[in-house]
């Protein structure tokens, strides 16, 4: 070896020493601080969570943190300097603070027998802190080997309740593979994908697809590395949910607010896209069979939830939510096990063992069947959660979508419907159809029974037929009146809903008289069905009058000269679905009245 050479050597041997010393130095004194960078809800324009990051301090001799890890990954360090990584993060979170933790992990550290349990005694060892609220990332970067340590490691760190991200999708050589063989609760997408989409078609159309197989898959997309408001609105266009970049917020303090006019453009611009995709109201959702959940607060010690599972036997599990965020499901098992060693601190979020996966009120129930089958192994059994911009509106089980099934598969809406004989949804619109062609003058009136589903619930579905077909004998009898049939449409488009078109004489008062008969005829009918015996003393007697959940009424959404307002029945549906969503349902009882004037948007409503 020449003297140079020997010299050369020497000198990277050195080096590589003081590197290491270095990096020794920085694990013994714990000198990471952590920074947090904002997940934001495209949606509602609220952090949903947080990425925790680290970054060396200034007296290590490390410039970034990008330097830390290229070291530590040629020392051989990866595990003690991603365990301190994860440990300042975790001190620096607030046990208080609902939203979601992401941890950024190595597929080498994450394939390692040690983390599963590593990661769980670090989190419960954090009062308020759960594996529910935790996201552990994957990154797609990284050219590590596809094995069976890994799928191992994720099956049991799903099963211990934690969320599984893909980080950096779009960047890697192995992106699809890993999605199907790791099947995480989120994606997220590289920055690579996002840059200047707002005027590339192509990118637009790869992120569609991937918009697509979420819905389908229940994953969740994060869009990372947006810089430009551009981006931005193009990204909740395409129905992307989350967003993280320079332009929601850098990485910094936990508790930094994001930018105020900003977030108002992003709630204008996602209501704008919203309204835009509005769903066809011929189209069966989900929210139509959703029934009331238990739910219970992820901090609530289990001891206390035990008596509200129990109070119901027929539940088979309970809702966990984080404030209004949606957690994850506990089943009826898990509770009772953690019950019977449970300490008094233990907590109802950390039985969560099928972290939070839910769906909206207007997805189609095709969408929803499609989803609820592509689950695995148990899962398939779980219920599936709706929720309203996460706020959790219902569930629906699996005995309720496999009867959604039969009835979809069965084809009702072709001709008359079954329950009430009534020209059914296709005979309707060709009829409707024909109507609106000619541009005569006629109204149209939707009706729908306030509060049906809680009225399945308490009395069961025979008494929920029984009623529907009086609603219809109603209809027939005080707004179709005398008329002939072909000066008048009434139809029974699904469900509880209804649809009256006239074309002879306003419709005003006789919906008037629909809706007091209404009242006079329920109150009767629930006499029968509290008192199925005839055991009853006076009308309405088997009922608490007051209770809230013991009152129904009737919603009539009026659209005078339908002609002017619609040339294609599927624009009338629209409007009235548009009408239906400006007055929610009276949860106290009472019926109402929404009126479409010609002059544009103007509602009332009577009780």
């Amino acid at each position: 070896m020449s003297a140079k050479n020997e010299r050369s050597t020497t000198g990277q041997s050195e080096a590589a020493g003081d590197e290491r010393s270095q990096l020794c130095s920085l694990i013994e004194r714990s000198a990471l601080r952590a920074v947090h960078q904002p997940i934001v809800n495209l949606s509602q324009g609220v952090i949903t969570g947080y990425e925790s990051l680290t970054r060396p301090e200034p007296d290590t001799g490390f410039a970034h943190i990008g330097e830390v890890f290229d070291a530590a990954a040629r020392h051989d360090m990866l595990w003690p300097l991603e365990d301190l990584a994860r440990k300042r993060c975790v001190e620096s979170v607030s046990p208080e603070d609902p939203s979601l933790i992401f941890f950024n992990t190595s597929p080498r550290i994450f394939a390692d027998p040690r983390y599963t349990d590593s990661i769980r005694t670090l989190i419960e060892a954090r009062p308020g802190l759960s594996p529910s609220k935790v996201v552990l990332e994957i990154t797609e970067r990284a050219e590590a080997p596809q094995d069976d340590g890994l799928e191992r490691q994720v099956r049991a760190l799903k099963d211990a309740g934690f969320q599984i991200a893909i980080d950096d999708v779009g960047a890697g050589t192995s992106g699809l593979n890993r999605i199907m063989s790791l099947r995480p609760h989120w994606l997220k997408l590289d920055r690579e994908l996002v840059d200047h989409i707002d005027s590339d078609p192509y990118r637009q159309n790869l992120l569609s697809l991937f918009v697509h197989f979420a819905k389908s898959s229940g994953v969740q997309l994060v869009a990372e590395g947006i810089e430009r408001e551009e981006e931005l609105m193009t990204l909740i266009e395409l129905g992307i949910h989350y967003g993280q970049g320079y332009l929601l917020g850098r990485p910094g303090r936990r508790d930094q607010t994001l930018d105020g006019p900003l977030l108002r453009r992003i709630r204008e611009h996602s209501a704008l896209a919203d309204r835009s995709r509005r769903r066809d109201p011929s189209v069966s959702c989900v929210d139509e069979l959703m029934r009331r959940p238990l739910i219970c607060d992820a901090r609530t010690p289990v001891v206390q939830a035990m008596p509200m599972l129990l109070a119901d036997p027929l539940s088979a599990g309970l809702v966990v939510v984080d404030g209004r965020r949606y957690v994850g499901w506990c089943t009826r098992e898990a509770l009772l096990s953690a019950a019977a060693g449970a300490s008094p601190h233990t907590h109802v979020g950390h039985c969560v063992r099928s972290p939070g996966v839910s769906v909206d009120p207007g997805t189609p129930l095709v969408e929803a069947l499609r989803l609820v089958s592509s689950r695995a192994g148990s899962d398939i059994v779980e219920p599936l959660i709706i929720a309203d911009r996460e706020r959790v509106q219902g569930i629906l089980t699996i005995q309720d979508l496999l009867k959604a099934a039969v009835r979809l598969a069965g084809g009702w809406r072709a001709g008359s419907a079954p329950m009430t004989g009534l020209p059914g949804r296709v005979e309707c619109d060709q009829r409707l159809a024909n109507i609106l062609a000619q541009e005569i003058y006629a109204d149209a009136v939707f009706i729908d029974i306030i509060g049906f589903y809680r009225f399945n619930k308490r009395f069961g579905h025979e008494m929920g037929d029984l009623l529907l077909r009086i609603v219809s004998g109603l209809i027939t009898t005080t707004i179709m009146g005398s008329a002939t049939s072909d000066q008048t449409l009434l139809a029974h488009l699904g469900d509880d809903r209804f649809l009256v078109v006239r074309l002879e004489g306003s419709v005003d008062r006789d919906i008037q008289l629909l809706l007091t008969e209404f009242e006079m005829a329920v109150r009767q009918f629930l006499d029968i069905a509290t008192h199925p015996d005839g055991d009853q003393n006076e009308v309405g007697a088997g009922v608490e009058p007051n209770s809230e959940d013991d009152r129904w009424g009737l919603r009539a959404v009026l659209i005078p000269d339908i002609a002017s307002h619609a040339r294609h029945p599927r624009d009338l549906y629209a409007l009235a679905a548009q009408l239906h969503r400006k007055r929610p349902d009276i949860t106290a009882g009472g019926s109402m009245i929404i009126m479409q004037s010609r002059a544009g948007d103007e509602s009332r409503e009577a009780a």
